[in-house]
């Protein structure tokens, strides 16, 4: 026999009990009665349900250094994903660059070298009004 304990953490999060789907393939039929966007949330709900269940994503990462003759030194980080894992519901596969073909030491030609500084701005925080727009629009 079990004994179950009711101990209390206060730290613990208590959440509530998860949404996942209950059919791994839903029927057509009831999907055809739902809205556009509740097809898409549905999507995202099954997708991460069965992401959980897939194997993690593999991969190999590179750190290119590239010095020109003026003493200028360039860097990139480049990440190639050698098995996808979960990503395969996202359309990730593997992936074949040119970086996997460079030797250490190696020269390379500059084609086009690019600037870009770009800054983002997040969405503005939820006041009770927007808050309470956001959730009537949404219904």
């Amino acid at each position: 026999m079990c004994e179950y304990l009711n101990q209390k953490n206060k730290l613990a999060q208590e959440a509530h009990e998860a949404i996942r789907p209950t059919r791994l393939q839903p029927d057509i039929k009831e999907t055809a009665t739902l809205s556009s966007r509740h097809v898409k949330l549905y999507q995202l709900i099954y997708k991460k349900a069965v992401a959980t269940q897939m194997s993690s994503a593999k991969g190999l990462s590179f750190s290119l250094e590239v010095t020109s003759k003026e003493g200028y030194r360039f860097e990139s980080r480049v990440e190639i994903i050698t098995f996808p894992g979960y990503l395969t519901l996202y359309g990730v596969s593997n992936q074949e660059t040119h970086y996997a073909r460079l030797e250490k030491g190696q020269e390379v030609a500059l084609k086009e070298l690019l600037s870009e500084e770009d800054m983002t701005k997040p969405p503005p925080r939820y006041g009770e009004a927007s808050l309470i727009k956001t959730l009537e629009d949404a219904v």
